[in-house]
C-alpha cells in the first residue's frame, strides 16, 4: 500500500508538472538584470515558476531514489552530466562581479534540471496517466490557438499566462499575407515555435497511445489529428517539418516492424494525412507566407548565428559566461543594436558554446548522443513502440536545436527537454538492470 501510494503521488505531481510547463505560471522580480538590455526581457530576468516548485516537491518526496539513480548512472552519463555542472560551477564563480549573480541564477537552473533528470530516471509513476496528460493538454493548446488565429486576439485566459495577443502590438509573432498581417496563436506559451516544438511532443505520444490502449484508440487519434492541425496553425516551419519527418519515422518503422497493426497504422497515416491536406488547403494563403528561407525571421536569426561565432571566435575555450550571452550582443554587432534587438543567438549548440566554450558543447552533445544510442538499441532489441516514440521525441529536439535557443533560454522548454531525457535514462537503465541481473 505504500508503494501505492508513492506511486500515485508520483503519477500526481509528474502529471501536474506537465500541466505547469504547458502553462508557465510565474513570479517575476524585478530585479537590474531584467533591463539590463535597456527593455524588460525574459532572458535576463530572475523568475520563479511553478515548475519549479513541483521539481522540488518530487525530488524531496523521492530522494532516496533520486540518490539510487545518481550512483547508478552509467559512467557516460555520470562523467558527462558531472562535467558539465562542474564546468557551469566554475564559470560562474569566475564570473564578472556584474553579471555573476546572472550565472548563478543560471547555475541554479542547470541543478534543477539535472535533478530533474535523475529523479525521473528513478521514481515509480503509471506511464499512461502521465503520457495521457500531454495528449489532452496537447489538445487544449491546439483549440486554444485555433481559436487565438481565428479571432485574431488572445481569449483573455491571464490566469492561465495566456499572452496578450493583438495585431497592433509590437513584438506579437506575425505572418503577413497578400498584403494583410495576421497574428500568429501562441496557446498559453511564450511563442508559437514553442508552442510547437510542444505539440510535436503530444502528437508522437497520441500517435503511440493509440495503438498502446486501443480501447482509447478513437480519442487519442483525435487528440493527434488536432494536435497536428494547431501545430499548422502555429506557422512554425521547423515545428512542421520535425512533426512531419520523425512522426512519419515513428508510424512508417512501426508498421514495418510490427505486422499486428501494420493494417491498423496505415489506416491512421491515411486518416490523418486526408485530414492534414484538407487542413493545409483551407489556410493554404497563410502556408505560402512561411515557404521562404529569406524573409525577415531567416535573416534575423542568420544575423544572431553570426554573432554567436564571431563570440566563439575570440572566447572558443571559455564562452563569455553562461547566462551572460545577451549581455555582450552588443559587443560583437557589426551595429548598433536597439534593445528590442538584443536577442539570444538562435542555435541552441552554438549558444552553449559562445556561453561556456566549445569543450561544453561537446560534452553535452556527446550527452545527447548518448541517450539517442542507447534508445536506438533498446528499440532494435525489444522492438518497443515506446522506445521508439522517445528516441524519435529526442532526436526531434535535437533537430529544432539547430533552428532556435528555447530549449536553452525558456524554462517550461527546459523541462520539457529533460523530461524527455529522464524517461530515456529510466529505459537505458532499467535494461541495465536486467541485462546484470
Amino acid at each position: 500500500m505504500k508503494l501505492l501510494n508513492r506511486q500515485n503521488l508520483n503519477t500526481f505531481l509528474i502529471s501536474l508538472l506537465i500541466v505547469s510547463v504547458f502553462i508557465p505560471i510565474r513570479k517575476v522580480f524585478i530585479t537590474n538584470s531584467a533591463y539590463i538590455t535597456g527593455i524588460f526581457s525574459d532572458f535576463s530576468a530572475l523568475s520563479l515558476y511553478l515548475s519549479d516548485i513541483l521539481v522540488f516537491l518530487l525530488f524531496f518526496f523521492n530522494f532516496r531514489a533520486f540518490w539510487g539513480g545518481f550512483k547508478q548512472l552509467t559512467w557516460p552519463s555520470l562523467i558527462i552530466t558531472g562535467s558539465l555542472f562542474i564546468f557551469w560551477l566554475i564559470q560562474a564563480v569566475l564570473g564578472y562581479h556584474t553579471t555573476q549573480y546572472l550565472s548563478f541564477y543560471y547555475i541554479i537552473r542547470v541543478l534543477e534540471i539535472l535533478i530533474l533528470y535523475l529523479t525521473i530516471s528513478k521514481v515509480s509513476f503509471k506511464p499512461f496517466p502521465v503520457l495521457s496528460t500531454f495528449s489532452i493538454i496537447g489538445l487544449l493548446e491546439s483549440i486554444l490557438a485555433l481559436s487565438q488565429f481565428s479571432i485574431q486576439h488572445s481569449l483573455g485566459l491571464s490566469f492561465f499566462k495566456e499572452s496578450l495577443l493583438a495585431i497592433d502590438i509590437q513584438g506579437v509573432a506575425k505572418i503577413v499575407s497578400h498584403g494583410t498581417t495576421f497574428i500568429r496563436p501562441y496557446g498559453t506559451l511564450p511563442h508559437p515555435n514553442i508552442l510547437a516544438a510542444f505539440l510535436f511532443t503530444s502528437i508522437l505520444i497520441s500517435v503511440y497511445l493509440s495503438f498502446r490502449k486501443p480501447t482509447h484508440k478513437l480519442l487519442f487519434f483525435c487528440a493527434g489529428l488536432i494536435c497536428s492541425l494547431g501545430l499548422l496553425i502555429s506557422f512554425s516551419r521547423a515545428g512542421i517539418i520535425t512533426a512531419t519527418i520523425f512522426g512519419g519515422i515513428l508510424l512508417i518503422t512501426s508498421a514495418i516492424k510490427n505486422s499486428s497493426v501494420r493494417k491498423s497504422i496505415l489506416t491512421y497515416i491515411l486518416l490523418l494525412s486526408f485530414g492534414m491536406i484538407i487542413f493545409s488547403l483551407t489556410i493554404k494563403p497563410f502556408l505560402l507566407t512561411r515557404a521562404t528561407i529569406a524573409d525577415q525571421a531567416i535573416m534575423e536569426r542568420t544575423f544572431y548565428n553570426h554573432i554567436g561565432v564571431r563570440i566563439l571566435e575570440q572566447h572558443p575555450l571559455s564562452g563569455v559566461g553562461i547566462g551572460t550571452s545577451l549581455l555582450h550582443m552588443q559587443q560583437f554587432s557589426p551595429i548598433k543594436l536597439k534593445p528590442w534587438q538584443i536577442q539570444p543567438i538562435h542555435n541552441y549548440y552554438l549558444l552553449m558554446a559562445a556561453e561556456s566554450g566549445l569543450i561544453v558543447a561537446i560534452i553535452f552533445l556527446l550527452f545527447i548522443l548518448w541517450h539517442l544510442k542507447k534508445l536506438l538499441q533498446l528499440y532494435i532489441k525489444r522492438g518497443s513502440m515506446y522506445h521508439l516514440m522517445l528516441l524519435c521525441i529526442l532526436a526531434g529536439f535535437c533537430f529544432l536545436m539547430l533552428f532556435d535557443h528555447y530549449f536553452y533560454t525558456i524554462v517550461p522548454a527546459q523541462i520539457l527537454l529533460w523530461l524527455i531525457l529522464g524517461l530515456a535514462l529510466k529505459e537505458i537503465t532499467e535494461e541495465t538492470k536486467k541485462a546484470s541481473s
